[in-house]
């Protein structure tokens, strides 16, 4: 009996909140933190099976199969446990690939350093008139994007010019004429 209401639950338990964090866009939970005594890991969905779809889809497998063997089949029990238990592991696997193939294939982690602009060299698109705001091209991450500027000084900036971003004030890069000095 004990058995039987162990794979009832889990079944119960990984299909619910499967659909619960479908429905309100929690995509599995795409972030796990385990601590182990004095060690803490971090588990992330693009990178690694283990976070909340994937418990999800074992628990659900695990239930759902040891559910049906245990009313359908005269198998034992503990035979019962390792098919569920397999079970379990392959739907959690194959909805792993699914979601590392298909679903995250183009999806990266953001570092927050990689979006500092600071330092950043780019080309003025449109020119900056004195106390006004112009444009800069510039490449971030193999992406070709554009910003306002404005000149750290107030002074005029003509198009075509490579200039460098000192610091960012209110969504508008404060650039300097890039001077490429040889020492």
């Amino acid at each position: 009996m004990f058995m039987l209401t162990l794979y009832i639950i889990s079944f119960w338990v990984g299909l619910i909140l499967t659909l619960i964090t479908s429905f309100f866009g929690g995509h599995g939970g795409h972030h796990l933190n385990v601590h182990l005594g004095n060690h803490s890991t971090d588990f992330h969905a693009g990178h690694s099976p283990l976070n909340l779809s994937t418990i999800l889809a074992f628990l659900t497998g695990f239930g759902g199969m040891g559910y049906i063997l245990l009313n359908n089949s005269f198998i034992g029990g503990i035979l019962i446990i390792f098919i569920a238990t397999i079970t379990g592991f392959i739907i959690a696997a194959l909805l792993f690939i699914f979601l590392s193939k298909v679903l995250l294939r183009d999806e990266s982690v953001m570092k927050e350093m990689d979006y500092q602009l600071a330092g950043t060299l780019g080309t003025i698109s449109i020119p900056v008139q004195i106390e006004s705001i112009g444009e800069m091209k510039f490449i971030l991450n193999g992406t070709t994007r554009s910003i306002g500027v404005k000149e750290q000084d107030g002074q005029i900036i003509p198009k075509g010019t490579k200039v460098v971003i000192l610091k960012i004030e209110k969504g508008i890069a404060v650039v300097s004429k890039f001077e490429n000095n040889e020492f």
